[in-house]
């Protein structure tokens, strides 16, 4: 992946590069002053853990802007900061949602100097919900190898400053890893990885052509080839380096896609190259197009196949002396079973026992004590089958939001189209890179996935306003990658589903939007997002349900930049709320 600078809110920095030199005790005096941030937040979650998170990470940011020049330690009130100052010095008190610098003017009496609001911490510093610990990486010198004294990165994985050991204050986006492997080795524990992509013939690359023709790193996959379903049995086959090919209409698969993100982010995140990093990944692509989920269960012959690949890949890996496990489930089907007349409910409880049942198989077969995490795509093509109500995406989001172990990765409606529904090959590679980018959160960094999705709405006469979990502010309504449907792919409706007319859709503020309706909002109506207006039509980006609302985690991170060069921003999942 590629990285650009972060810059925080009300921290003016240059792009990169040194900001200043810094005194052996002004390091000093940082490294602990966001150790006290730290030490702070963890109290404070135990009263409130999403504000607490936002307040701590607004004390990193200011404390790292102001320590070289300003002794403002934080101190729990007034009186307790004054007394611990001599007058003319300054320090830190937390104050509800605010952190408050004032100056000491006698025993008695002090100035505020500045405040700094902590809302758009949430947003911009990014520190997870209930997730305190992603503090972690505000760490010493002795905890890396790369010469940095002390780093702050936030929530979403970026570093936002560092401290080398020479004692220069620098900018340190990308620069010292740039992700959430800053400070630490990762999640590792195995020397091979099965790296699995199911489902339906998105997942099998059909209707492309092949682009991976070549393996840049040290990804395998079983010598008959990335489509396993094919390919049985397994016994006698060998490990071979991971490529794509065009056979009978399948091409490009989303596995290269993800396991060369995969590989792209350990290298600048980490400092590890595959070759040397002791970490190799087979990969596979056992799905079959036209198939509805119960296809790919338990007892299935989709299911039979792709735990017989996996016994080879094993058995391969005793034979190299290369333990070997299978720590996530990648996830693209979904279109079948609109034509299968699934429920909502009943395929979010099928994608639940599904992972299950991988998750047993997998078990047993590598002794592993990790849980397979299951990653998963929004599919976005519900109207190539003339379906009005995208229940199939509905589902797929309310897993995610009701299993710990699913995570609901990205829709597909910002991709491009080879025909009414399958995707392009360098969308099915940049499909594989969303796979990929999540895989190294969740998996390696063992940070929460979080998709761009609605958390509340509350409205009042003709207006809504609908506050988003967003993974990177600020929120932008983009209408030069993905044409405008309307609206920005919003609608609302009443009660019983009818149509009401919307007079404006703008942003309000990083993470909000704010809908004027032509009439005041009923009772009971609802907001829907990229459902598009019924009928049968192509899905894609320039004439299919759609929307335009997405993050600017792209503007910090573009996968394969010499390539198909896509910019990994959040696009907003299919919802109504």
């Amino acid at each position: 992946m590629a990285y650009t600078s972060v810059r925080g809110p009300d921290i003016a920095l240059p792009a990169r590069g040194p900001i200043g030199d810094v005194t052996p005790a002004a390091a000093l005096l940082l490294q602990q002053s966001l150790q006290a941030v730290v030490d702070i937040g963890a109290s404070a979650v135990q009263a409130e853990e999403a504000e607490a998170g936002a307040v701590t990470a607004r004390i990193g940011a200011e404390a790292a802007r102001d320590a070289a020049t300003i002794n403002a330690n934080v101190y729990t009130d007034i009186a307790t900061g004054r007394a611990a100052v001599a007058d003319g010095v300054q320090f830190m008190v937390v104050s509800g949602n605010e952190i408050i610098r004032y100056r000491r003017d006698s025993v008695s009496t002090q100035t505020e100097m500045a405040r700094y609001p902590t809302s758009d911490a949430l947003s911009e510093l990014d520190v997870v919900t209930g997730r305190v610990d992603t503090l972690e990486r505000v760490f010493p010198a002795e905890s890396d190898a790369r010469g940095v004294l002390v780093a702050f990165v936030d929530g979403y994985g970026y570093a936002t400053l560092r401290i080398d050991t020479g004692g220069t204050l620098v900018s340190a986006a990308g620069e010292i890893g740039g992700g959430a492997g800053v400070g630490s080795t990762g999640n590792w524990l195995y020397e091979r990885d099965v790296i699995v992509v199911d489902g339906q013939s998105l997942a099998t690359g059909a209707g492309a052509v092949a682009l991976s023709v070549s393996q840049a790193y040290n990804t395998r996959m079983l010598s008959g080839g990335v489509r396993t379903r094919a390919t049985t049995p397994y016994t006698g086959q060998t490990l071979a380096p991971l490529v794509e090919a065009l056979v009978s209409g399948e091409g490009e698969t989303p596995v290269s896609g993800m396991t060369d993100a995969i590989n792209e982010l350990v290298l600048s995140e980490n400092g590890l190259n595959s070759d040397s990093s002791g970490f190799q990944m087979v990969g596979m692509a056992p799905g079959q197009g036209s198939t509805p989920i119960g296809s790919h269960r338990l007892g299935s012959t989709i299911f039979t196949n792709a735990m017989a690949a996996i016994d080879r890949i094993v058995a391969l890996g005793a034979i190299d002396g290369k333990p070997t496990s299978l720590r996530s489930l990648g996830w693209v089907q979904g279109e079948s079973d609109y034509l299968n007349l699934s429920t909502r409910t009943s395929y979010a409880a099928a994608m639940a026992d599904l992972l299950a049942e991988w998750d047993a198989a997998v078990k047993t077969r590598t002794g592993q004590a990790q849980d397979v995490q299951m990653l998963s795509y929004q599919t976005s093509g519900h109207s190539a089958y003339g379906v009005a109500t995208p229940y199939i995406a509905l589902a797929q989001l309310d897993a995610a939001i009701t299993n710990d172990d699913i995570h609901l990765v990205t829709p597909i409606y910002q991709m491009d189209t080879s025909d009414n529904v399958h995707l392009d090959a360098p969308s099915y590679r940049w499909l594989g890179a969303y796979l990929g980018l999540a895989y190294k959160r969740v998996i390696i960094d063992g940070l929460s996935w979080r998709c761009l999705r609605p958390l509340t709405k509350v409205s009042q006469g003709t207006s809504c306003i609908v506050e988003f979990d967003v993974p990177a502010a600020p929120l932008v309504l983009d209408t030069t990658w993905v044409t405008n449907p309307g609206n920005f792919g919003f609608q609302l409706v009443d009660s019983g589903g009818s149509p009401l007319t919307i007079s404006s859709v703008s942003l309000l503020g990083p993470t909000r939007v704010k809908i004027i309706a032509s009439s005041t909002l009923p009772v009971g109506f609802k907001v829907r997002y990229a459902w598009g207006p019924g009928g049968t039509y192509a899905a894609g980006r320039t004439t299919g349900p759609r929307g335009n609302l997405r993050d600017s985690a792209g503007d910090r991170v573009v996968f394969d930049p010499s390539g198909i060069n896509r910019p990994m921003h959040n696009w907003c999942a299919i919802f109504e709320i």
